[in-house]
């Protein structure tokens, strides 16, 4: 597992192979089957199969403020978590930047000085034309976050995914057309089951 890339690894990777208009979705607790489905939604009507699923490793505890640190695309390497003062959360930090990344703010600001992402939109701004610009010379990069999923807490097996993974298809549509040629979807983290069922393992 520790040779495994990080979500922000097979990120960066993917950004340094080519320079062209780039959608960044970052979608919080989008679980690896999650994401089978989401890939086969994308891929439907296409003449081919343009959408393809990477595995990652995330940090442990499998939490968002850790999580969402290690799907930027940096190298896991420049990444550094410790224990806060209070002994009840964490600090996270990274190379050559003054911040903490387990705040939202502080990884939307890294991505703008980092990476000139100017904007950093909710899967519901995607929908508003206003909002959601096309790209230029000096708008190379938008960053997308959804939470959807992580706001149900464990319970999608009760509410189902479909009109999530619809809507998320919505929004790749929506950016492809606006004229950011490619999109890159990744997460935080996923679930652990420590008494999984045989489907899970």
């Amino acid at each position: 597992l520790a040779n495994q890339p990080s979500a922000g690894e097979l990120v960066l990777a993917e950004i340094e192979s080519q320079n062209v208009p780039t959608a960044i979705f970052f979608l919080d607790a989008c679980r690896y089957d999650i994401g089978y489905r989401l890939r086969e939604l994308i891929n439907e009507g296409e003449p081919e199969p343009r959408a393809h699923i990477a595995p990652a490793v995330s940090p442990l505890p499998s939490i968002t403020a850790l999580g969402m640190a290690f799907a930027l695309p940096t190298p896991k390497k420049s990444l550094h978590v410790r224990l806060a003062d209070d002994n009840k959360s964490f600090v996270v930090t990274v190379d050559d930047f003054i911040g903490d990344l387990k705040w939202a703010k502080d990884r939307r600001k890294w991505l703008r000085d980092k990476l000139g992402c100017k904007d950093w939109l909710e899967i519901a701004e995607v929908f508003d034309a206003e909002a959601l610009k096309k790209p230029s010379k000096t708008r190379r990069m938008i960053a997308i976050h959804g939470d959807e999923l992580d706001d149900h807490d464990g319970e999608l097996e009760l509410t189902g995914t479909d009109d999530h993974l619809s809507r998320y298809v919505q929004a790749v549509r929506r950016v492809r057309d606006a004229g950011y040629s490619r999109i890159i979807i990744t997460t935080d983290h996923g679930f652990f089951h420590w008494q999984p069922d045989d489907h899970d393992v």
